[in-house]
């Protein structure tokens, strides 16, 4: 089973009502854990190693046994997503977490190496990072007849989007190349260079390598 700790503490934060972990596997499988109520009073960095864990639920997708890539958790809409993905397919699907009920599911239409998944609570929107593009989801555009997703072309294509984020509006990512990029939801474009004479999309050059969140 891989669990990555950042997927483990992203988790625990949505979850008010008890500490529970959700990690995924490479056999498409996932499990909601819960800590004992001792543990309430810890923050996440302090839970000792030691202490018990219960499985409250076995999630096993019966339809795609492909390998879990990302996860998130939506408290808000009390819905999970999860990332799966092969070489070369990937869809989203989403849970309802009062239940631990699958509900929709989206394709990715574009399906080399999906690897990453954020979530704007406030517009209920996710986002999926593959090679050449992110990929925006709205989960309730299905039911209302609209096309669920939307595809940006990365200024990195081929390069690979390895890391993806939410905040306040504007969508960010990172790419192989070691650059990170600012999309603004509401204008519907990449910012821009500060020049006036200068249009081209403006990006940040960390380093030579994987970003990745």
């Amino acid at each position: 089973v891989c669990v990555c700790v950042c997927m483990f503490m992203r988790v625990l934060q949505m979850f008010h009502f008890m500490w529970t972990v959700s990690p995924g596997s490479r056999d498409s499988t996932m499990a909601v854990w819960s800590l004992p109520s001792s543990s309430d009073n810890y923050l996440a960095e302090e839970v000792p190693s030691t202490v018990p864990v219960h499985v409250l639920e076995n999630i096993i997708n019966p339809t795609m046994h492909d390998k879990v890539r990302d996860m998130v958790v939506s408290r808000q809409h009390s819905i999970l997503g999860s990332l799966q993905a092969s070489q070369c397919q990937a869809s989203v699907y989403f849970w309802d977490t009062n239940v631990l009920q699958q509900t929709s599911v989206s394709k990715m239409q574009h399906g080399s190496e999906n690897v990453c998944l954020a979530l704007d609570e406030g517009r209920n929107l996710f986002a999926v990072g593959s090679r050449s593009y992110v990929t925006l989801i709205d989960p309730r555009a299905k039911h209302s007849g609209r096309s669920e997703c939307q595809a940006l072309y990365s200024p990195d294509a081929g390069n690979g989007v390895r890391s993806v984020e939410f905040n306040e509006g504007i969508l960010s990512f990172g790419t192989g190349e070691g650059n990170l990029y600012f999309f603004d939801l509401r204008a519907g474009q990449y910012l821009s260079k500060y020049d006036a004479s200068d249009t081209s999309v403006f990006s940040l050059k960390v380093s030579n390598g994987y970003l990745v969140s």
